[in-house]
């Protein structure tokens, strides 16, 4: 089997808006072991095909409906720091008040974490 570069270590979706189901040729581990274990427990939808070749790729076969593109959200500044500081407030609540440093926050009568000293 041939050393492939990780540029020629492709994966190729193929679908026609005829049929139903869309073709995967992969060499990425993740959606290998995800499509192995669809295969698995959905053996009806995906179906593992022979690969034409042993160069390490998997092929199979699977609902074009499940084929989907999801772009990320574009955020405006104020959008950003809202999400930090919902998500530093998630954390201090999931690390029992301990700030990243690992001190100690106590609760202020509006109910907020601030620092203890």
């Amino acid at each position: 089997m041939p050393h492939l570069t990780k540029y020629e270590q492709e994966t190729i979706i193929n679908f026609n808006e005829a049929e139903a189901t869309a073709s995967v040729y992969t060499y990425n581990q993740a959606l290998q072991r995800k499509f192995k274990r669809l295969a698995q427990e959905r053996p009806q939808e995906c179906v593992l095909d022979e690969p034409r070749d042993y160069s390490g790729a998997l092929v199979c076969t699977i609902p074009k409906r499940w084929i989907k593109i999801t772009p990320t959200r574009i955020l405006s500044e104020k959008q950003k720091a809202q999400l930090r500081e919902a998500g530093e407030s998630t954390f201090f609540t999931k690390n029992n008040g301990n700030d990243r440093q690992g001190k100690t926050t106590n609760s202020n009568s509006e109910g907020s974490y601030t620092p203890s000293t």
